[in-house]
Parts: C-alpha cells; sequence; structure tokens
C-alpha cells in the first residue's frame, strides 16, 4: 500500500507518456497484490462462516469509493494554481493520503488476533480458539512454497480461473464508462436538425 501511495503521488512529476507508463506499472504491480492480501487478512481474524459478508463489505467499499471519484476529481480540478494542475493536484492528494493511512496501518493494525494490542488474554485465547475450530488442521503454520501450488492440479483451478479473469469485466464497467461529471453544459441549439440515436 505504501509503495502504491508512493507512486500515485510520484505521478504528478510525470514530464511525458514514457515516464507516466513506467509509473503506472509500478503502480499496478504494488497494486495487483492489494485486494488479495486484504482477503488473506480478513482470513486471519474471520472464520469461514464470517467472510462472505466482509468480503462484500470490502468489494461493495471499493464500488462507493469509484462512484465517488469523480465528483472528487471534478473539486480537484477546479483547484487554480500556475505552476501545479488540477490532475497534478489530484495524484498529489490521493498519492498522499494513501501513504499516510499505509504509514498508520503499519503500526496501528495487528499481524494476527494473539499479537493484537486492543485484546487483553482471555480476547486473544477466545480468538485462538475460534480460529482452531473453524481450521481444518492447525494455525500459525510456516508458510509452504510447494502446499500454495497443489490445488493447480485440480480440475476446477481452471474454470476458477476464467471466472476469476472475467468477473472483473462486470466489477469495473460500471465505475469506468459511467459518465463522468462535466463542467461544460452542451447546448441544445448544437443537437437541432441532427437525428440522434
Amino acid at each position: 500500500m505504501l509503495g502504491w501511495g508512493a507512486m500515485s503521488l510520484l505521478q504528478c512529476a510525470a514530464k511525458n507518456f514514457g515516464g507516466m507508463l513506467a509509473m503506472r506499472l509500478i503502480l499496478g504491480t504494488f497494486e495487483a497484490g492489494f485486494f488479495a492480501g486484504v482477503v488473506f487478512y480478513m482470513t486471519l481474524f474471520y472464520t469461514r462462516g464470517e467472510l462472505g459478508f466482509r468480503i462484500a463489505l470490502f468489494f461493495g467499499s471499493a464500488l462507493l469509493a469509484a462512484a465517488f471519484s469523480g465528483l472528487i476529481s471534478y473539486a480537484v480540478f477546479q483547484i487554480k494554481h500556475v505552476s501545479v494542475k488540477g490532475w497534478m493536484w489530484l495524484f498529489i492528494i490521493e498519492g498522499a493520503g494513501t501513504v499516510i493511512v499505509a504509514a498508520i496501518a503499519y503500526f496501528w493494525l495487528p499481524a494476527r488476533p494473539d499479537s493484537a494490542w486492543f485484546l487483553n488474554d482471555s480476547e486473544k485465547a477466545a480468538a485462538r480458539a475460534r480460529s482452531l475450530r473453524d481450521a481444518s488442521k492447525t494455525v500459525n503454520v510456516e508458510f509452504d512454497l510447494k502446499a500454495c501450488f497443489v490445488t493447480w492440479k485440480d480440475w476446477k483451478f481452471a474454470l476458477w480461473v476464467i471466472i476469476s479473469f472475467t468477473y472483473p469485466v462486470a466489477f469495473a464497467t460500471t465505475s469506468n464508462f459511467l459518465p463522468q461529471v462535466s463542467p461544460q453544459k452542451s447546448n441544445p441549439q448544437d443537437y437541432q436538425g441532427r437525428h440522434l440515436y
């Protein structure tokens, strides 16, 4: 998240298309693991029965943010400055905000329930018992890279990959292709004598 915000912030310094493209590629690399990372982080705190609703709230908040992004962009583009243009302000405000939130989250969010600063000992024990009861075997085990690829042998994995690559089309369509807020109003006289389909 820190790298994502930093690259977003640095986009205001881009001088040409090549520089912007390079920064967007690096930003995409940082951003690629964010949603999956958040979902994984939630699995450390919630049982399988509780996860669906929390993940739905998380993805829903992303759509809600996209709904307001046009309004925020419109407001930021109203800032008049001699050397810093509106699009630069947009990257400065959103990038700096992300960097600040990432720095706070690093120190504020616990790594797992038994290291949570806001839980007492009995609550930590209850959280561990919940995880053990919900887990199929054990919790807090060492990471095994080979075990990550076991599911690739299952025939359902290919179907899951197709679904995962295609569902973002519907997810992103509303935010990418809905009309944006525009400060210019169309003149009805411009359309006189034309057939609009």
